[in-house]
């Protein structure tokens, strides 16, 4: 099944943990550790619905918002839940949604199930 929903954080025990729970309650992952294999996977994915990401990666990486921007350009559609530091929301403006850090994991399902609720799966 295509990716519904797009993770990209550059903590891999984070993003393993979230996508596993995420795909145990029912949404197909892709996740990547890196914005900008990210960006090469949303380029071909057709049907992705979410993208989960964080604002900043690594100098020199593209942005969480930059990825959005880029993302939303490719697919309009798709909806943006990002996560980092709290002071970095004001940086999200209406770009998409916010979760500041540190973020659980029961924390992020509630977000996603508000966002791309079960039955619309």
């Amino acid at each position: 099944m295509p990716a519904q929903i797009i993770l990209v954080n550059d903590d891999q025990d984070f993003a393993r943990q979230a996508s596993a729970a995420l795909q145990d309650v029912g949404y197909s992952v892709a996740f990547f550790i890196d914005p900008d294999g990210a960006w090469d996977a949303i380029r071909g994915l057709s049907v992705a619905r979410l993208l989960i990401t964080k604002i900043l990666f690594a100098p020199g990486k593209l942005n969480g918002i930059a990825l959005a921007h880029s993302a939303h350009r490719r697919k309009a559609p798709l909806k943006v839940l990002f996560t980092d530091s709290p002071e970095l929301i004001e940086h999200v403006a209406d770009n998409g949604a916010f979760l500041p850090l540190p973020v659980s994991i029961s924390d992020l399902l509630q977000s996603v199930k508000s966002i791309i609720p079960l039955d619309e799966r």
